[in-house]
């Protein structure tokens, strides 16, 4: 596929529009896209439950964990232990779950621009954020 027609599906779909020589970022519409991840948390909780049990295995004390946005992290962010742990997200509703729930974890937010379909920030700089940091799982 070209890029010409990648760009054309992504206008289409209304991620992008289409200017002279390129394309720009859709601009969002005040809660739109918001409903978009209420109704994904609603829906297929168990597997959600089960995928963040089996993930814990995985979450050690004095360990750096990366947990990225979504309904299925969140399950996890509720049910982390209280352990001494560093955890660096993109998610600003994940950072928020652990550091008003959990006394021990340090809880790192990476920065940039707030999407509101996705619940977490992004940004060209996150990359350079991520790349100082050391992350264990």
């Amino acid at each position: 596929m070209t890029l010409r027609r990648d760009l054309a599906s992504l206008a289409e779909d209304q991620l992008v529009i289409l200017t002279r020589g390129g394309a720009r970022a859709f601009p969002v519409r005040y809660g739109l896209s918001e409903d978009i991840y209420t109704e994904r948390e609603m829906r297929n909780n168990p597997a959600k439950s089960e995928i963040a049990q089996k993930a814990l295995a995985f979450v050690e004390a004095g360990k750096g964990i990366f947990l990225d946005s979504g309904t299925t992290v969140m399950a996890l962010a509720k049910n982390l232990p209280d352990y001494n742990m560093v955890v660096v997200t993109a998610a600003p509703n994940v950072a928020m779950e652990i550091v008003m729930r959990k006394e021990n974890p340090s809880v790192v937010q990476l920065g940039g621009i707030l999407s509101r379909r996705s619940i977490a920030v992004a940004d060209p700089r996150v990359d350079q954020q991520l790349s100082s940091l050391n992350i264990d799982t």
